[in-house]
């Protein structure tokens, strides 16, 4: 089956211009055929064997346009973060979560990258803010090629081979940085992650202007983890029977919380010195 679309010459140039240079067969939604005519000056492109729905469509004009590392593709709002999180989230402190993205981002040279660690038990929100909080950088979305997600269970589920993975997340970052210094890495079950494998992370995280010409500064660190989450869960309920003030209890629980977390017994994150060292 052959679908035939007349599209504009300067997008008919562009996809014969990608299709020059890019393995054809690897497109998913196209099966190795391109065909065109010479009709000018509009073009009509019949593609062999192409489904006729909406994931061509998407396929079409990621061709025609796409994703860059500008802020027409990464817009942050913190008036329409905030408003997300006000409708959508309930009960949680995270009232200063879009000034720091905010801060970081309009700083064309921060002092280092961004770090956010959110912690607490399965099904407080984690993992649903940060899913937020991504749609509202990327004009993509988690589809974004910007947007990198790792999982403590799926991608290092390993003890000994900590070293391979610890050289797989250093490859990962120096080549997409490179690319994007607005790059977003997400590190979901750190507390299920071997020990010591964020230390990978540690010279993209330190006041370096630049390591090896590329600039880390901008990019921003996520990670997701239940660690510290039974005392939380304690610590909230105690003051809740006390009567405190919300305010209050998050006040003290910022200070309880990290020594907490560098407890040995409590995983990866606590047993890395990027947390140690680069958090504040």
């Amino acid at each position: 089956m052959r679908i035939y679309l007349r599209l504009p010459l300067a997008s008919i140039l562009a996809l014969l211009n990608l299709f020059c240079y890019s393995n054809v067969e690897s497109i998913a939604g196209v099966n190795k055929y391109l065909f065109a005519s010479a009709t000018f000056p509009t073009l009509f492109v019949a593609v062999g064997e192409a489904p006729f729905n909406n994931g061509f469509f998407n396929w079409l004009f990621d061709i025609i346009f796409p994703e860059r590392c500008s802020g027409s593709w990464i817009d942050f709002s913190a008036e329409g973060f905030n408003n997300a999180l006000k409708e959508r989230v309930y009960g949680q402190p995270l009232i200063g979560l879009s000034n720091a993205v905010q801060q970081h981002w309009s700083n064309n040279q921060p002092a280092k990258a961004l770090l956010l660690s959110m912690h607490g038990p399965p099904g407080t929100g984690k993992n649903y803010v940060s899913g937020i909080l991504i749609r509202h950088l990327f004009i993509k979305d988690s589809k974004s090629k910007f947007y990198h997600l790792f999982s403590g269970t799926v991608h290092f589920p390993h003890k000994n081979q900590v070293q391979t993975y610890k050289d797989q997340i250093q490859a990962w970052v120096r080549g997409n940085v490179s690319i994007c210094p607005k790059s977003v890495f997400v590190f979901d079950e750190v507390d299920k992650m071997p020990a010591t494998l964020l230390d990978a992370l540690k010279p993209f995280v330190d006041s370096y202007q630049h390591i090896d010409r590329v600039d880390y500064r901008r990019a921003i660190f996520i990670f997701l983890s239940n660690s510290g989450s039974d005392m939380i869960s304690r610590y909230m309920l105690a003051q809740k029977k006390l009567g405190k003030d919300r305010s209050e209890v998050y006040s003290k629980l910022d200070d309880k919380l990290p020594l907490y977390l560098y407890d040995e017994s409590n995983g990866a994150f606590c047993f890395s010195s990027t947390n140690n060292q680069s958090l504040p």
